[in-house]
């Protein structure tokens, strides 16, 4: 039934774009309310309402966006008949079903679809147009969707990540077109940085990392003021760090990319290894600059860690570590901080070896270096040849392939060859590092030589992070502290063990043929040393 010439005809209209691109760059929104508005004059319709819904695909069902659910609650507060006014059938929906459903919610409010491009109506002929019309949109959808994925698959096959960039990358325009990842500083140094600390066991735990990727600064943090532990494990199995990628779901097999690596295929395998060990000294989230050896001094008389706290005394708050033990006779029984701190202080400044011992082990390093490099280009020979051995059989497996249809046997072909692409991307990843030794030599023995000569300074100057590492490279084991006696026999290192060993040999060589006895001339003592 059509409304009287009388009566004002009342409208609204409703647009739709798919992407949010498509909202913040194009012009998509605004042309199709345009033209609907042109087509309203035209039809001398009054349009009341505009109905717009922003990145949203025209594949979902009505129920699920937003402005057609505000047009529906709009229509059921009118008691007047409206007009609704689309640019294109396309507009509506993307798929048959949606669009019966909006076509039959609409009709049920006493709606009129209409538009300056379609025609709308009850007949047969004319739904069949409809229906024509939107099965060519869902087939344009659909031939659109396998589009974007073949391109999308062809350039994961070159070696180019499409999806989402993993922080630590960032997307910039490829001279050849398209994107392509690059680092994304600072972040991508840390993440280096944690990948390499977690595979040599500098941070015992997935939380240690958190709290070093805290400390950077280089990241967002969540309300507590960190970057949570839950986020950590995402990033240490991430595999496009290795500078390869795969995608399972369109059967892209591991290969390399084309963006660069933040760790190498070796330390990312450290990592999986290491993920699956329990950590075997965890951080504690009480511990805290003010107690640093709080966890690793241990009570004498019960073999438990020692806790710390302050106290409350009447001139303020005082620095106590206390047994916590139930039974130990020291329980409850508070130690004073400076007397714990002191004795630890004096046992890093005996630890520092003399110059003579540290000559005497630089030189024992260097030649153990210059002998290891001698090596390498026999052990880049042997990389060579086995990467092309691996490629040989990579070539066999997939002409296997080919000859068979058993879906279980194609599998474990599928599996071996991704075992072999993992191997040959640790032997690349071998050979690039072999060839940085050469450089990065004396940077690396002058780090360890300085730390070796005065772990006392790394852990007066350093911050928290860097006294929980002299605990670990200092020490073999936890510290046991009496209130009476103090300290017992420390249990140190390696490296310090052999360094205390070859100081004890050079000495006792003096005394047994040194000129005179030790004790009538210092100076000549130490002559002899050398």
């Amino acid at each position: 039934m059509k409304p009287r010439a009388s009566q004002i005809d009342k409208a609204v209209i409703y647009c739709r774009v798919s992407s949010d691109r498509q909202v913040k760059e194009g012009d998509g929104l605004r042309s199709q309310e345009t033209h609907c508005r042109e087509f309203a004059k035209t039809q001398k319709k009054q349009v009341f309402r505009v109905f717009k819904d922003e990145g949203v695909s025209g594949s979902l069902p009505p129920s699920q966006r937003p402005a057609t659910q505000e047009l529906f609650a709009y229509l059921d507060t009118q008691k007047d008949r409206f007009y609704v006014i689309v640019d294109d059938i396309n507009r509506i929906a993307r798929s048959m079903e949606a669009y019966i459903e909006f076509s039959t919610k609409l009709a049920a409010r006493g709606a009129i679809l209409i538009s300056p491009n379609q025609t709308f109506g009850s007949s047969s002929n004319e739904k069949l147009v409809s229906n024509v019309l939107m099965a060519v949109s869902a087939f344009q959808r659909d031939a659109n969707i396998e589009q974007v994925i073949n391109r999308q698959k062809s350039r994961l096959q070159n070696g180019y990540w499409v999806f989402h960039a993993p922080v630590g990358y960032k997307y910039v325009k490829d001279t050849c077109g398209g994107k392509v990842m690059v680092r994304d500083e600072p972040k991508a140094s840390t993440i280096t940085e944690a990948f390499e600390g977690f595979a040599t066991g500098r941070f015992e735990t997935q939380t240690d990392v958190a709290h070093f990727i805290t400390k950077s600064g280089a990241f967002p943090i969540d309300r507590t003021g960190m970057f949570h532990p839950s986020r950590v494990k995402a990033m240490l199995t991430c595999m496009l760090y290795t500078g390869c990628l795969e995608y399972q779901q369109w059967e892209v097999t591991l290969r390399e990319g084309k963006h660069p690596a933040l760790v190498d295929m070796s330390t990312y395998v450290k990592v999986q290894e290491r993920l699956g060990l329990k950590a075997k000294a965890p951080y504690r989230r009480d511990l805290r600059e003010d107690f640093p050896l709080r966890g690793f001094v241990l009570c004498a008389c019960c073999n438990e860690p020692l806790t710390a706290g302050w106290s409350t005394g009447r001139n303020g708050k005082h620095p106590y570590y206390h047994c916590k033990t139930k039974g130990c006779a020291l329980y409850g029984k508070s130690i004073k901080r400076e007397a714990v701190d002191g004795e630890f202080n004096n046992i890093l400044k005996a630890m520092a070896p003399s110059e003579t011992v540290l000559e005497i082990a630089r030189g024992v390093i260097m030649d153990g270096w210059k002998k290891k490099r001698n090596e390498y280009t026999t052990q880049l020979t042997d990389v060579d040849r086995e990467k092309k051995q691996i490629d040989q059989q990579i070539q066999g497996f997939m002409g296997r392939l080919l000859e068979v249809e058993d879906r279980t046997i194609v599998s474990l072909y599928e599996n071996h060859i991704k075992e072999l692409e993992v191997k040959r991307q640790i032997l690349s990843a071998q050979a690039k590092e072999m060839h940085k030794v050469d450089t990065s030599r004396d940077g690396a023995v002058g780090t360890v030589f300085d730390f070796i000569k005065n772990p006392h300074s790394l852990w007066s100057n350093g911050d928290l992070e860097d006294k929980r590492l002299v605990l670990k490279l200092a020490f073999a084991k936890q510290l046991p502290f009496s209130k009476e006696s103090g300290f017992g026999t420390a249990a140190y290192s390696l490296p310090f063990l052999v360094l205390r060993d070859i100081h004890s040999q050079e000495s006792k060589v003096v005394e047994e043929e040194g000129f005179e006895p030790s004790n009538a001339c210092a100076g000549r003592f130490t002559v002899c040393c050398h």
